[in-house]
């Protein structure tokens, strides 16, 4: 403020006397000024030391600009002011819905840009600093996703696979659908090892394309936009699918550890842990829960990388 009025009563004293000589020649102008970039220089630093204990509590601050970030923490009171920068921070976040009323703080479900909205099983709420109630709107995140995750697995045996597409959120739909390939191939590959059935994982092959088939057919008929994304995001993931058994049995592949097969990255949900691990060659992933709705299901969410 004092540099800011300095600077300004400078510039109504040229804009009164507009002599050039007159002005530059003012009493110890040089080292005013010279000592005015110095202080903007250490309140740049102490600004840059400040945002970055916010980036440090919360990482996908990283993501935003400071001006963006300033924005946020000069309305804390306002959880609505972090809306407009959702979608730097989280890929598919693009609003979150709050309550009404006394429960205006409430969070209760998060929105796509593709107009899914995904209730929270456990609403956190938007109190105190933004970095805290965001990191908590993240671990909602991860643990609704984990529980849509295991029913919308418990329920691939149970509901029609037309009505299983759309009865839970994207995410745990292509990702239950990524441990339903994994697991057939590998029950097939064990069956030609262990049987006399040479054709198992062809004939695997042969239902997983009739199942592309019934998705093609259904998203031919009349469907909101969202369920058409969704089936389309699966229909690609699902044809790769095809594509690497297709080519497993060109090459003869007939055994789980073969090196064809063991580097495709496969997805199980296991019991002992209760979640869903990606495995590939050697390496162990914990799914990341990250909200996606048209993309394919990454091994680790931003939430696990940071």
């Amino acid at each position: 403020m004092k540099i800011d009025k300095f600077f300004k009563d400078r510039m109504r004293k040229c804009n009164a006397s507009p002599n050039v000589i007159e002005q530059v020649t003012a009493p110890k102008l040089l080292d005013t000024f010279v000592d005015a970039n110095k202080q903007l220089d250490e309140i740049q630093k102490s600004l840059e030391d400040y945002l970055e204990t916010k980036r440090s509590a919360f990482a996908r601050f990283y993501f935003l600009s400071n001006d963006e970030l300033l924005e946020i923490l000069s309305q804390t009171r306002d959880p609505h002011a972090v809306q407009p920068h959702l979608m730097k921070c989280f890929d598919a976040v693009k609003k979150l819905t709050f309550g009404d009323g006394d429960d205006a703080h409430v969070m209760t479900a998060l929105n796509s840009a593709e107009g899914e909205v995904v209730p929270f099983s456990s609403p956190p709420i938007a109190e105190g600093a933004v970095e805290h109630w965001l990191l908590a709107m993240q671990d909602a995140m991860v643990s609704t996703l984990h529980e849509s995750s295991r029913a919308c697995l418990e329920a691939l045996q149970s509901m029609a696979k037309e009505d299983w597409y759309f009865a839970f959120p994207a995410a745990p739909v292509i990702m239950v659908g990524c441990i339903e390939w994994t697991l057939g191939v590998e029950a097939a590959l064990v069956k030609m090892r262990e049987t006399s059935e040479k054709d198992a994982l062809a004939g695997f092959n042969r239902d997983w394309i009739d199942c592309i088939g019934g998705m093609v057919e259904l998203v031919r008929t009349q469907l909101p936009p969202l369920h058409r994304k969704i089936l389309a995001a699966k229909l690609v993931i699902d044809v790769h699918a095809r594509d690497t058994v297709e080519t497993m049995l060109n090459m003869g592949i007939s055994w789980v550890n073969d090196f064809e097969w063991q580097r495709q990255l496969r997805y199980y949900w296991e019991a002992d842990v209760d979640d869903c691990i990606i495995r590939q060659t050697n390496t162990r992933f914990r799914y990341g829960y990250e909200y996606l709705v048209t993309r394919g299901p990454y091994p680790l969410g931003l939430s696990c990388a940071f």
